[in-house]
């Protein structure tokens, strides 16, 4: 693809289609588009005048949540790619909502919630689900930020990036959330990524090196192996929920990079510049 503005690339299950935001080069307002890794095009997913953002794979690769502020900042709606994309509010709300993953039987959302009233955190992970009274709650209740939150391919497990013990830390816990989490970087990291088999688990560190660790155990019982780098990713500096994402067997990483290094380009200077304007 030529290059442009992307931004939250993500994976389909089977590994040949990319789901990613683009703004467009004249109005700066970006909407969801899909690309065929196969046949090599891509197509708009959306297309309203909003800001389309953020969007995640079903499980089946039939459908796509995002976020939109068409009717408010934190708005996330559900769209089919069966090619009627019909388009579902899932979740209205005045604040920012970020959906990071959908569990693999399809029955939750996760999302980071920007409308804490507590002034000492950030951000909130909490849960939508798609039953019952599909009413939110929070993952968990603790005194401190958590974001990024993305399901084990099993659905047992949430790894999230977390100010837990006062620095940008990976964790795993339980899903439902016990309380009992687990350390997965040791030197600071966010935006983790599971392997299809669970086996193993990305993250980027502080200084954009791409990070693994193994990932074990049996029945409750997590074993976490010592992260271990695998190459250092040039990221275009911007907010997004993630910078790269990874095809499913591990093998091959799809990052967000910048055309060229912004920070080496040329500063022209203008010398008595009052002299241009005369006639």
């Amino acid at each position: 693809m030529p290059p442009a503005r992307f931004g939250d690339p993500v994976v389909s299950p089977d590994g040949h289609q990319i789901l990613f935001s683009r703004s467009d080069p004249e109005t700066e307002t970006p909407d969801i588009f899909l690309y065929d890794d196969v046949q090599r095009v891509a197509s708009r997913v959306t297309t309203d005048p909003g800001v389309d953002v953020l969007p995640i794979w079903s499980s089946d690769a039939t459908r796509v949540i995002f976020r939109s502020n068409r009717n408010g900042p934190g708005d996330v709606y559900l769209t089919s790619l069966n090619g009627s994309r019909n388009e579902e509010l899932l979740l209205r709300n005045a604040a920012r909502k970020d959906p990071t993953d959908w569990s693999p039987d399809g029955r939750f959302i996760l999302y980071d919630n920007y409308d804490s009233n507590d002034p000492s955190r950030e951000s909130d992970l909490w849960v939508l689900p798609l039953f019952g009274d599909r009413k939110p709650r929070p993952y968990q209740r603790e005194a401190f930020s958590a974001w990024g939150g993305r399901f084990s391919p099993d659905g047992r497990w949430v790894a999230y990036a977390s100010d837990e013990h006062s620095k940008e830390d990976v964790y795993i816990q339980a899903f439902p959330a016990t309380g009992v989490s687990h350390r997965v970087s040791t030197q600071g990291g966010w935006q983790p990524a599971w392997r299809r088999d669970g086996r193993e688990l990305f993250y980027l560190a502080a200084d954009g090196t791409l990070m693994a660790a193994a990932i074990g155990g049996h029945d409750d019982i997590l074993e976490v192996g010592a992260p271990a780098p695998l190459f250092r990713a040039t990221l275009r500096s911007t907010l997004l929920r993630n910078h790269y994402d990874v095809a499913p067997n591990g093998d091959r990483f799809l990052i967000n990079t910048p055309v060229q290094d912004e920070a080496a380009a040329p500063i022209t200077v203008v010398l008595n510049w009052p002299g241009t304007l005369r006639n």
